[in-house]
């Protein structure tokens, strides 16, 4: 897309290109009219014609733009000049969350909350305004210098009070920080992004992601069937209320996650303030979703409508011909012109049809008041099945040719299906069940329900937006699908990661799952806590090829001696029986700088750290835990409180 110089709007002169993604390119652009720097995000050539990408870019712009918040790129315009569609944003000078979490690998766990407490801001503003993000991500955190966290790309955010989701925007996004119902393409809200940022915040304390893999499929089977390692697994340094904090986030059942973003929010504060303040631990109880029974039975809100059965009352209306017949009665038995036999038989023939329209009368009521019971019946299970003229979903059933899927790769099927047919339909594949099947590729499709051919299913046909009467409307055919887990693909390299300070235990669950040889030696260390990696060969990002073996140097901890440990005393103890350890940071705002930590007033230590690195150091004392205040360059920058055991 080569627009560097030309100016769009007569108004936003392009500069250079300084980010891309699948739908979009981004440029920073001079305002002519304000002379300040934006971002100008223009959409991709290749969809300019595709009605549903320039929807989906148009409602980026519309949800994005009703919000105001320090933690939220803002929108500034939107416009579309020569077919080509863009939105005028803030221009941020700095780095994304995810640049930042590479360059610095696992982040010190303050920082880390820190960071994740403004991310909570921005999405509890957007919650606010009903706006579901669906795209958490690192990638999508813009950084600016002074440390300030902003969201940006609500690409796949749609404002709605009862939000669905579809094909595409289950596409969309990256599968690392997708949550569950997202990759099972089910129903999505706003605890959907609370599941992202919890992934976020594991990755920010670990320098990992929970799940991980080479192919997608892959990733978003790990979503719903595994559970993550406990984050402090990968960094001992982590509170274990934290941990709990993170794990609660991106519980798989979405009932046991923080409910509201801020709820979220106030734990991480607490925590901040108050390294000891408890929380509880998520015990998630927790299966694969296996294949749906079609004919179980399914548990439903009851719909809170008032129904009143018809009773029929003895109206004057209803009475008069009965009255009637009776005064009939009376005047044939006043009168003498007729004898007795004939007199009361004509009485009982009117008798008889007295009792007779009675009869009727009682059967019309009684009719009637079915009739009725039986409407009401049908519009209270209507309604509760979501089939009504006031659901959101209306579903009906046509014939249709489904198409053949199994053999083929998931990914594949999702990509080839995901634009709507000649007829104004789209398939969607859910995936009902992984299975082991080593005769196949994992990601293939195993089995499908319904099967290919022509076949009498149920469509949905779904309305985008139930404010919007002119919305168009979604219509979907479910097809559920079993997915293979483990392929019969060769045995592949491995690219090693970077092990120093990882527990040791962790380290070897990965290269045992991955088949990875290693072989441990252990070192005395003053730095690196005890049965954590000190260092390793070959190096990161090395790869190695089967039969190829790792060497693992992991510290024993200070070596004792007769003169003792080398570690830091606190002054105000004498017996220094305890000992804990402390991860000193570098700074984030310079290159370099003097790091002093200071234990009742008392410097303990003092090293000059680079930006992006860390020192790690023991603290003995007889106490069970110290105050230990942290200065750069002098001046005073943080406290920590210092577990000793």
């Amino acid at each position: 897309m080569d627009l560097i110089g030309k100016t769009l709007a007569n108004r936003y002169e392009i500069i250079e290109e300084i980010g891309s993604g699948g739908m979009a390119v981004v440029f920073k652009a001079r305002c002519k009219l304000l002379n300040r720097f934006v971002a100008v995000k223009i959409l991709r050539p290749e969809f300019e014609k595709d009605n549903e990408f320039v929807r989906r870019f148009n409602v980026e712009a519309q949800a994005a733009a009703s919000l105001s918040h320090s933690n939220i790129v803002s929108i500034y315009d939107v416009g579309n000049e020569s077919g080509l569609h863009y939105i005028v944003m803030e221009y941020i000078e700095g780095e994304s969350l995810k640049e930042y979490i590479d360059r610095n690998h696992k982040l010190e766990w303050r920082t880390a909350v820190e960071f994740a407490i403004q991310i909570c801001k921005g999405i509890e503003q957007a919650h606010k305004n009903n706006i579901i993000h669906r795209d958490i991500k690192p990638h999508n955190v813009l950084m600016t210098p002074d440390g300030i966290l902003k969201i940006t790309d609500f690409g796949i955010a749609r404002a709605t009070a009862q939000s669905t989701m579809t094909a595409e925007d289950k596409a969309i996004g990256s599968v690392h920080y997708i949550s569950p119902e997202q990759a099972r393409g089910g129903y999505t809200d706003f605890r959907t992004d609370i599941y992202s940022l919890g992934i976020v915040l594991y990755e920010m304390l670990t320098g990992v992601v929970p799940f991980d893999n080479e192919s997608a499929v892959s990733i978003a089977i790990k979503h719903l069937q595994e559970k993550p390692v406990p984050p402090r697994e990968y960094n001992l340094a982590i509170p274990m209320a934290v941990e709990n904090i993170v794990l609660k986030a991106i519980a798989k059942e979405v009932s046991l996650r923080y409910q509201t973003v801020t709820e979220l929010l106030n734990e991480l504060q607490n925590i901040l303030s108050n390294p000891d303040y408890e929380i509880k631990p998520v015990v998630e109880d927790w299966t694969p979703p296996a294949n749906i029974d079609k004919d179980a039975t399914i548990k439903m809100e009851p719909i809170k409508r008032k129904f009143t059965p018809v009773i029929e009352d003895e109206t004057p209306e209803k009475e008069a011909p009965v009255k009637e017949e009776k005064k009939q009665i009376e005047e044939i038995d006043d009168t003498d012109k007729l004898p007795e036999t004939d007199k009361k038989k004509e009485i009982d023939e009117v008798a008889v049809k007295v009792n007779k329209k009675k009869e009727r009368n009682v059967i019309l009521a009684a009719f009637g008041a079915g009739v009725a019971l039986i409407v009401a019946m049908i519009i209270f299970i209507v309604n509760a099945l979501g089939l009504g003229p006031f659901a959101e979903n209306n579903t009906f059933k046509i014939k249709a040719q489904i198409p053949d899927v199994v053999g083929q790769l998931y990914e594949d099927v999702v990509e080839m299906y995901k634009n709507p047919n000649e007829q104004g339909y789209r398939f969607v594949f859910e995936i009902a069940d992984t299975v082991e099947d080593a005769t196949v590729p994992e990601g293939t499709i195993v089995s499908q329900t319904p099967e290919d051919g022509l076949r009498k299913v149920e469509v949905v046909e779904n309305k985008i937006s139930v404010s919007d009467e002119n919305a168009p409307t979604d219509k979907v055919i479910t097809i559920k699908v079993d997915v293979s887990r483990s392929g019969a693909e060769a045995e592949k390299d491995f690219v090693l990661d970077d092990y120093s300070n990882s527990k040791i235990d962790s380290v070897k669950k990965i290269l045992d799952k991955e088949n990875v040889q290693y072989e441990i030696e252990y070192e005395f260390s003053d730095e690196t806590p005890e049965g954590y990696v000190i260092r390793q060969f070959p190096k990161a990002e090395k790869t190695l090829r089967p039969g190829d073996t790792v060497t693992l140097y992991v510290s024993e901890g200070p070596e004792e001696s007769d003169e003792g440990e080398t570690t830091v005393e606190d002054p105000t103890s004498g017996s220094g029986l305890k000992k804990g350890y402390l991860r000193v940071p570098g700074p984030s705002n310079k290159e370099s700088a003097l790091v002093e930590v200071k234990v009742g007033g008392k410097t303990v230590y003092s090293s000059t750290i680079t930006n992006g690195t860390y020192n790690d150091i023991t603290i003995k004392s007889e106490n069970s835990g110290v105050v230990a205040d942290v200065y750069y360059d002098g001046e005073y920058a943080m406290s920590y409180d210092v577990v000793l055991n």
